[in-house]
């Protein structure tokens, strides 16, 4: 046999393709070709076949392999996204803390010898109490049915020292590291 038909391509498509040629010299040669020339293509088409069937075997293997690999990974984010919000709720915990201890002691910062705590007020927020009170003039008249508060109409009024019946301005605090 030629060398083309009995090398063992790499790629299952290959393996595919060097069956369809075999199977298709067999049946050209059917009662034309000689007894050795026939059993040759028959042991060709064995091994062909043997090949392509491990090498689907083993293209069914990585398959199997990546996709328990993406499982992994999907419940690796799930566990590493539980202990970012662990980690965020800690640190919250402590800067709320270290907040209270500076207020209550009437510090502003705290310096150590690699870092410094310090207490820094936040711009001035809106809080909107309750929409329905709201005056007009301090609602955006969007294409929704609903009209919706206008902060920056509100923080204007506001900052004028005018009165907004259901708002107050809050001012609250961070914790800076530096």
């Amino acid at each position: 046999m030629s060398a083309a038909l009995t090398r063992m391509p790499g790629t299952l498509h290959d393996r595919l393709d060097e069956v369809a040629v075999i199977l298709a010299t067999l049946e050209a040669l059917e009662g034309n070709g000689s007894p050795e020339v026939q059993a040759a293509l028959e042991q060709d088409l064995r091994t062909a076949i043997s090949g392509t069937r491990e090498k689907i075997d083993r293209t069914a293997c990585a398959l199997s392999s990546f996709e328990a690999a993406e499982d992994h990974v999907v419940k690796e984010i799930a566990r590493l996204a539980a202990r970012q919000a662990r980690l965020a709720r800690q640190r919250e915990r402590l800067e709320s803390y270290v907040i209270g201890v500076l207020v209550a002691a009437g510090v502003k910062k705290l310096d150590g010898f690699t870092g410094t705590l310090a207490v820094r007020a936040n711009p001035v927020s809106i809080v909107i109490e309750d929409t329905a009170l709201l005056p007009a003039e301090c609602l955006r008249l969007p294409k929704l049915p609903d009209p919706a508060p206008d902060k920056g109409a509100i923080k204007a009024e506001l900052g004028r020292g005018e009165f907004v019946p259901g708002c107050r301005l809050a001012q609250t605090v961070r914790l800076v590291l530096s």
